[in-house]
Formats: C-alpha cells, structure tokens, sequence
C-alpha cells in the first residue's frame, strides 16, 4: 500500500502510519515560529508546545484525538480553534490557563481533559461564547478552571475534580454574559 501511495505522489501522514503499524509511538512538538496566517493546524497524537502558541486572524487549529503537553499556553486572538476528545497537560511554565481566548470567538470544546498540575487553570475566556460538553477539569490551583468574561457560557455535562482557589469560583467563575450550567459534577472543589 505505502509503495503504492509514493508511486501516486499521495502524502503519507503519522496518523496514517499509525493506522497500519499501532505500535508506532511519535511526538509532534509544534514549532510555534512556523504558525502563520492562511493555515490550517491540525493536532492529533502525542505534540508537545513548548512556547506560547498564538493563534491569530486567519489561523485556524483543530485539536482532535490529541493528548498535548504544554509547556507554554494556547492563545487565541482572532483566530478559530475546535477541540473534542483530547487531553492537555501542564507541564512547566508560567500561564494563568492552558487556553486562553481573548478576541472574540466562539469556542467549543467537547470530550476533552485538562489536567493542570496545581499550577493554573484550564480555560480562560475574555470576549465571545463558549461551549463546553462532557469535558474533565482536574488539579486546578491559582485560576478558576473555567474562567469567563465574554458573551455567553454553556458548560454541560462536566466534571471538575480538585479545584482550589484564593477567592469565588474554583470550578467555573463566570464574570460577565450569560452562564447555562448543567449536569456538571464538582469534587473536592474549594474557594475562599
């Protein structure tokens, strides 16, 4: 098959590869000086970011299938993001939240862990709408696991584990606009 596809100039990628060898084990680290306008990034598998990756107008990232090791945050100012069934993990690094939004956009995660190592919090929202379904917050310290000043917030289906901050709003703070919270669970959640 692979001989085949050279043959056809058809592009091999890693997930393809994956699909015909399981064992294959890879990390994409994204080089966060290579994003430019006009792309569309998809992340899939193992990827590690090490520097702050800003997602602006014109930008666009899917994250589908991932498990994605930060060592910087998500930033998105102008630009397009989709996330579902993936897992974020913290891993260094100075961030108040793994994913940050502040132009206005509409955000929807679905079916995703952010596990934040007691050292910040998981989304942070400034302008727009976001969307958050059947999604895990664990070991959140410092921010709000879920932090939002835009427009409108529908979280549903949730779980939020271990939670603690210095003021109001361990699992879900939201500042401004309209919250819709629904059958959300919260465990071990604290806020002084």
């Amino acid at each position: 098959i692979f001989s085949s596809m050279l043959e056809f100039e058809m592009s091999i990628k890693m997930w393809d590869l994956k699909y015909y060898i399981p064992e294959l084990s890879y990390t994409t680290v994204v080089d966060v000086n290579a994003v430019k306008a006009g792309q569309t990034i998809e992340l899939q598998d193992y990827c590690e970011i090490r520097d702050e990756l800003r997602i602006t107008k014109g930008i666009h990232l899917k994250i589908k299938n991932a498990v994605v090791n930060l060592s910087g945050p998500i930033v998105v100012d102008g630009g397009e993001i989709e996330i579902s069934n993936s897992e974020f993990h913290y891993k260094k690094g100075d961030m108040p939240a793994l994913i940050m939004i502040h132009s206005y956009a509409s955000v929807r995660i679905m079916e995703s862990q952010f596990y934040c190592g007691h050292k910040c919090g998981g989304v942070r929202q400034s302008n727009g709408n976001l969307k958050l379904k059947f999604c895990t917050f664990c070991d959140i310290n410092n921010e709000s696991a879920v932090t939002f000043f835009g427009n409108e917030l529908e979280v549903s289906d949730c779980r939020f584990t271990d939670c603690y901050v210095l003021r109001a709003g361990a699992g879900i703070s939201a500042q401004a606009g309209i919250a819709h919270i629904a059958s959300c669970h919260f465990e071990e959640c604290y806020a002084e």
